[in-house]
C-alpha cells in the first residue's frame, strides 16, 4: 500500500462512520416514532406529554435526515403522509414546528408536496383546509 493511501485510508473510514452514525441517528427516532404510536391508546397523555415527545422526536428525525444528506422531497413526502393518516393528534400542527428545522431544501420541498396535496385533495376535505392554512402565512403559496 502506498504511502498516500494509507494517509487516505483512515478519512476514509472516519466519513463511512459517520454516514453511518447518522443513518443510525435517522432510524433510532423512527423507531421512536413508531413506538410512540404504537404506544399511543396505552398511555394517558392528559398532560400532552406524550404529544410533545412525538413533536420532539419528529424534528429530531427530520434534522437527522438533513445530516445524513437524505431526500428532501422524499422527508416532505414522509412529513406530509404522517399528517394525514395521523391517529392521534401528534401531527395536529407539526408543520409549525418543522419549518423551524427544516433547511433551505426541505421548506422548498415541504411547499411543493403541499401545493401538490392540497391540488390533489377533495375540494372540501380537512387536509385541503389545513394546507390551504398553512401555505398563505407561511409564503409557500
Amino acid at each position: 500500500m502506498s504511502y498516500i493511501c494509507r494517509l487516505r485510508a483512515p478519512a476514509t473510514r472516519t466519513q463511512t462512520r459517520r454516514r453511518w452514525r447518522r443513518a443510525f441517528h435517522v432510524l433510532v427516532a423512527r423507531v421512536s416514532l413508531a413506538a410512540c404510536d404504537e404506544k399511543a391508546e396505552e398511555i394517558d397523555d392528559s398532560s400532552g406529554g406524550l404529544g410533545q415527545l412525538v413533536e420532539d422526536l419528529f424534528c429530531t428525525w427530520v434534522r437527522a435526515r438533513q445530516a445524513a444528506e437524505a431526500d428532501a422531497a422524499e422527508t416532505a413526502g414522509l412529513l406530509v403522509w404522517w399528517m394525514e393518516h395521523d391517529e392521534y393528534g401528534f401531527c395536529h400542527r407539526l408543520e409549525e414546528d418543522v419549518v423551524k428545522v427544516l433547511d433551505g431544501d426541505g421548506l422548498e420541498a415541504l411547499a411543493a408536496e403541499a401545493r401538490f396535496r392540497f391540488e390533489a385533495s377533495a375540494p372540501d376535505g380537512i387536509l385541503k383546509h389545513r394546507l390551504a392554512r398553512q401555505l398563505r402565512p407561511s409564503g409557500f403559496g
